[in-house]
């Protein structure tokens, strides 16, 4: 999956302030940001706050967009970007740590011991809220890789990295998601 590229049209209309050729904007990336930010937030009214702000700053910064490169990434660095920030200021949310550390109401009894059983449901929920523990710069590559499928090189652009930071950070990201989840007692 890549991302989607407005006309060139379109992008004109909308930096020079038309408002429906904005709208036009919102309709084609709304839905991708807030997929990607209810994924770091795993909360449906922070991830609507979060769309509003990056169109807000979209409008605000449009002019800084250069015509002549790609719109998608552009927009995408913006979005992530606001997310980290967004993630980074608020309280953590209520959902348990899998960083071994237990909270001050003892531990997780919803966890899985070493040996349970767990279905497919279970193990998804429990890989989820490990994922959320990772810090802002690795949940970013890892939503971006796995669950919107770019390539190396589109998330590369989006976060304004060399492809092999990215791949780096990638790595790291799955060995500490790798390191939780054996931990808890999830193997692959």
């Amino acid at each position: 999956m890549s991302l989607p590229e407005p006309a060139k049209e379109v992008l004109e209309k909308a930096r020079d302030g038309d408002p429906g050729a904005f709208d036009s904007l919102v309709g084609t990336y709304y839905r991708l940001v807030f997929n990607f930010a209810w994924r770091m937030t795993f909360n449906r009214d922070d991830a609507a706050e979060i769309v509003q702000e990056v169109f807000l700053r979209l409008f605000r910064n449009f002019q800084k967009f250069n015509p002549e490169g790609r719109f998608g990434p552009w927009f995408m660095r913006l979005a992530v970007n606001v997310c980290i920030n967004e993630r980074r200021s608020r309280m953590r949310k209520a959902i348990p740590s899998l960083s071994g550390e237990e909270d001050a109401c003892g531990p997780d009894t919803n966890l899985p011991q070493a040996g349970e059983s767990l279905d497919r449901t279970e193990s998804r929920e429990i890989v989820l809220r490990a994922v959320e523990d990772l810090k802002p710069s690795y949940r970013a590559i890892v939503m971006l890789r796995y669950l919107k499928d770019l390539s190396y090189d589109e998330i590369a652009a989006i976060l304004g990295l060399p492809e092999g930071t990215v791949k780096n950070r990638l790595f790291r990201a799955r060995e500490v998601l790798r390191a939780k989840l054996e931990r808890i007692g999830i193997s692959r």
